[in-house]
Order: C-alpha cells, then sequence, then structure tokens
C-alpha cells in the first residue's frame, strides 16, 4: 500500500509539472479594444485597453505603445475591424509609419476588417503603436462583436539578437 501510494505522488508531481515554461528573452502582446472608437480625431493614437497576454510587459494600455524591452526581430499583427465608412490604420516606429490598412465595407453601413502583418528590427525602446490617419465623421472601429474581440493588435519577439546589425533591419508586409 504504501509502495502504491509513493508511486500515485510520482505520478502526480509528474502531471503538475508545466508543460513548457517562459524565461529568458520572450517578449509577447495581445491588445483588444474593450469598445467601439467612434470618430476617432485624425492622428490619434488606437488604444488598445485591454490585454490578454502581455509576456515582457511591452505593451502598456494606457498609452497604447508598445516599447521593446529586447533588440531584436518583432513581427506584429494588427486587425482593424469597420463600419459605415472606411476604415484606416497606421502602424508606426518611433514615429514613423512602417505600415497602413484599409477596411473598406462594400456598401456605407456595413462591416469590414483588415489585417496587416509585419517584421521589423527594434532596439530597446524602440516604440511601436497605430493611429488613425484620417479621422473621417461617422468613422467605427469595432471592438468587439458578440463577445468576442474583432479589433486587434499583436506583436511577438521573433529572435533576440544584440548582433543584428542596424543595415539588416528589414520591413515585410503581408496583406489579407
Amino acid at each position: 500500500m504504501i509502495k502504491q501510494v509513493h508511486v500515485l505522488t510520482a505520478v502526480v508531481l509528474q502531471v503538475t509539472k508545466p508543460l513548457f515554461s517562459i524565461s529568458g528573452n520572450a517578449v509577447v502582446f495581445s491588445a483588444l479594444l474593450s469598445h467601439n472608437l467612434v470618430n476617432v480625431p485624425n492622428g490619434q493614437v488606437i488604444i488598445f485597453d485591454k490585454t490578454s497576454v502581455n509576456v515582457g510587459n511591452g505593451y502598456v494600455t494606457q498609452t497604447g505603445i508598445f516599447r521593446a524591452p529586447v533588440a531584436g526581430v518583432y513581427q506584429f499583427t494588427l486587425t482593424i475591424g469597420g463600419h459605415v465608412v472606411n476604415t484606416h490604420a497606421n502602424i508606426l516606429h518611433n514615429g514613423n509609419i512602417i505600415g497602413h490598412l484599409y477596411a473598406d465595407p462594400f456598401r456605407d453601413g456595413q462591416y469590414d476588417r483588415a489585417t496587416l502583418t509585419l517584421a521589423l528590427y527594434l532596439d530597446i525602446g524602440d516604440e511601436v503603436w497605430t493611429v488613425d490617419p484620417d479621422g473621417q465623421n461617422n468613422q467605427v472601429i469595432i471592438g468587439s462583436n458578440a463577445g468576442m474581440p474583432v479589433s486587434i493588435f499583436t506583436g511577438h519577439l521573433i529572435v533576440a539578437n544584440k548582433e543584428i546589425s542596424k543595415r539588416n533591419k528589414m520591413c515585410v508586409l503581408f496583406y489579407l
């Protein structure tokens, strides 16, 4: 009986060990809009105010800005859902536009969504954020629909490498 208890304890200990652990230079965030944004002014930061994950604490929900805690190559994805009129968004790196997306409803009053994915090199402290570039009247950026997120801003570190040179910085765009 005692031998069986020891075996059972060993099995329980094995099952309760984590399947993986996040350590070292892991950086990943996923930020969501908790509400719709209506008539966002021209050039205003789109603040994704909730995070489902924020390993490395690079994304700040109060400002909508991601600040790289580790140098390396990052991938960012921005999805914007729009309603009523065309909805535009830019991704900026240290104040420079590095990507633009455009959600164009088939007709005014319909819904649409656009996604932009890009990869680029960031130094420690570099910042990435999103803005509404044109502030159209009646524009609605949809936060969620039926409790499911629609507009999402995510990013993660692909490779941390202090040896990557500035001349090897690359920005690759994928439109979906």
